[in-house]
């Protein structure tokens, strides 16, 4: 056997201990991050509504987000979506939540805090004048937990006026209209630091209601819209089924590869296992987060890599029919090949691009999905491919063509 024989050979046991490694026994799809259709979780939309003072505007809107993902953020949920929805409505997807009115109402809670005066006419401060609040445990049996709040520059120099110009006198504080607390004055404050007892029956709950004074008041009124849960039962058979579809596909196209290419199929079909391999890695570099269209998306352009090998297979057969070498053939048929590829993948990367840019959601899961497979299928179906069928017509396996290309 000839030395490039070997290499190839070399290669393809490398790369079978590779794939062995990692589909069983460090399955590199444990580093995905799955979203709400196969893991579970909740989906909601909330709609602005504008009240006095506070209008539905764009910058409101962009606000009202930023605070919510702010929020999302410190929930602890993996791979959120949240999202604007015309005008005047946020989309939210929490993949793994369980507690769906918790979540809700942590997310859509406006937040505003205020300090009043003793008749509650006048604001003295208000939830922007915080630098920070962080939960803790006090020494009171009756109220343990308690909301450290830290005002900043302006809302210490105010928080000082307010508590000498009222001393001995109490200072209501509400949040979202309703009153917390009417804490007695006892001292001037002058380092800006109170303390919020609020009646929270547990750390967990003082520890949300930091959270919410961190994040700001929301700008505009959320009301919740529209609620999907989506079960952890249907989320294991999407994954399931996902996994099915996409085992089914890849084994039908790898079949047709060898039947009708042979030889140079099993090489497609070799090419096509590192193709899955670096596009599931790609996924896990650009932290994206996998659907049922995302899968769609890894399934065509799988197809499409194939697609590019069939052009290039049947260019190389015409060229061996008229006489070439094995090696000229394979060159001349890369060649002559190429440029049908690079159109037909640039079309629909364009396409891609075009439902990433205008679309949502799911939408934008597919397409990313899309334009990454076309990228890394270019990759292994015009250079990964062409090395393998290079060594094999340099190892003397393509002398007879039905074996070699059909």
């Amino acid at each position: 056997m000839r030395r490039a024989g070997w290499i190839l050979i070399a290669i393809v046991v490398l790369l079978g201990a590779a794939g062995y490694y990692f589909s069983a026994v460090n399955p590199v799809t444990r580093y995905l991050h799955y979203g709400l259709d196969f893991v579970g979780g909740i989906s909601a939309e909330f709609e602005a509504v504008p009240t006095p003072g506070a209008p539905v505007t764009p910058e409101a809107m962009q606000r009202a987000m930023q605070i919510m993902t702010f929020r999302v953020d410190k929930l602890g949920v993996s791979e959120p979506v949240i999202q604007q929805v015309g005008t005047n409505r946020i989309m939210v997807q929490l993949p793994g939540v369980k507690n769906q009115e918790e979540a809700l109402a942590f997310l859509g809670k406006t937040a505003l805090l205020q300090i009043k005066s003793p008749d509650g006419k006048q604001v003295l401060l208000t939830g922007g004048e915080l630098a920070n609040a962080q939960a803790a445990i006090a020494q009171n049996p009756q109220d343990p937990y308690v909301v450290n709040l830290t005002f900043n520059a302006q809302g210490t120099q105010a928080f000082a006026q307010a508590t000498k110009k009222y001393y001995h006198q109490v200072l209501p504080i509400y949040l979202d209209g309703k009153l917390l607390e009417a804490p007695q004055v006892d001292a001037v404050i002058t380092d800006g630091k109170a303390e919020l007892t609020g009646g929270f029956t547990s750390l967990k709950q003082a520890q949300q209601m930091a959270l919410l004074l961190q994040s700001g008041a929301l700008p505009v009124k959320l009301k919740v819209l529209d609620v999907r849960t989506v079960s952890a039962t249907l989320g294991a058979d999407s994954v399931a089924y996902s996994k099915l579809a996409a085992a089914l596909a890849l084994a039908l196209i790898g079949t047709f590869m060898v039947v009708w290419y042979r030889l140079a199929g099993l090489l497609a079909d070799i090419s096509l296992g590192i193709y899955m391999f670096l596009m599931v890695g790609a996924l896990i570099a650009l932290n994206a987060t996998l659907t049922l269209p995302g899968v769609a998306g890894m399934i065509l352009s799988a197809g499409m890599a194939v697609d590019a090998n069939v052009i290039i297979f049947s260019r190389v057969k015409e060229e061996m029919a008229a006489g070439k070498t094995p090696r000229a053939a394979v060159e001349a048929g890369f060649r002559h090949a190429i440029r049908a590829i690079l159109d037909s993948n640039a079309t629909t990367f364009l396409a891609g691009a075009i439902l990433f840019a205008l679309g949502s959601g799911e939408v934008k899961g597919f397409a990313v999905t899309l334009m990454v497979g076309i990228v890394i299928s270019l990759f292994t179906a015009v250079f990964v491919t062409r090395e393998f069928i290079r060594l094999a017509a340099d190892a003397g396996w393509a002398r007879n063509r039905a074996v070699f290309v059909g």
